[in-house]
């Protein structure tokens, strides 16, 4: 009897230091849906991860909803295309929203709307590359450690380089008309604000990027 005691209790800590060593530092809905999913075998769990994506698009991104499954289904996605759950850096009136107010300062936290950052947290690229720390807002108010992208691609964004709601998003990002919107957009290679905010570019044509981020 003490054996098969002893033999039991031996089974069960085996499996606690198991399950120690393979399942922290990943949230519910990844665990469910990917558990143990890594970075391809080095062994370092996706958290708080940010990618830019492979495909590059026009304007019509099928709404912000739209968006987010082109994220989900990339070739970049460090998960696996369709695998895990990701959310498009991208604003849209009454669909996602950052601040309605310069870097949130009227109501901090409130203004958000689906947003995809969490507040004092820090990001990281698939390659375990710091990005950087969001503040209590959910924010980037300082620069970034390192660029999101390792190319030169640029993203669609739709927001102004306080955070806020820009009128260039490509009709809530459902337009790809030649002249009758335009989107704003970031440069991946950069550091300072001009990664999420740079300029106005034309909806129609299939060139930009988006920056996905892991929830």
């Amino acid at each position: 009897m003490r054996s098969y005691q002893q033999s039991f209790i031996a089974m069960v800590l085996a499996f606690a230091l198991a399950c120690a060593a393979g399942c922290n530092n990943y949230g519910l809905a990844d665990q469910l849906e990917s558990p143990g999913k890594t970075d391809g075998g080095s062994g370092f769990n996706l958290v708080n991860t940010m990618f830019v994506t492979q495909t590059t698009f026009n304007g019509n991104l099928g709404g912000v909803a739209g968006a987010d499954n082109l994220c989900r289904n990339d070739a970049a996605n460090p998960m696996g295309s369709g695998n895990g759950v990701w959310k498009a850096l991208i604003s849209a009136n009454a669909q996602r929203i950052a601040c309605t107010t310069s870097n949130c300062s009227g109501s901090g936290a409130a203004e958000h709307l689906d947003w995809v950052l969490k507040s004092n947290t820090t990001y990281y690229r698939p390659d375990k590359t710091v990005l950087g720390s969001t503040d209590a807002n959910g924010l980037f108010t300082a620069p970034l450690v390192a660029t999101v992208g390792t190319g030169s691609a640029v993203t669609f964004t739709g927001l102004t380089a306080d955070w806020a709601l820009s009128g260039d998003t490509c009709n809530a990002w459902t337009d790809q008309s030649v002249g009758s919107f335009n989107g704003l957009t970031g440069l991946s290679n950069q550091t300072n604000q001009q990664w999420f905010s740079n300029t106005a570019n034309s909806c129609d044509v299939p060139t930009k990027a988006l920056y996905c981020v892991q929830q």
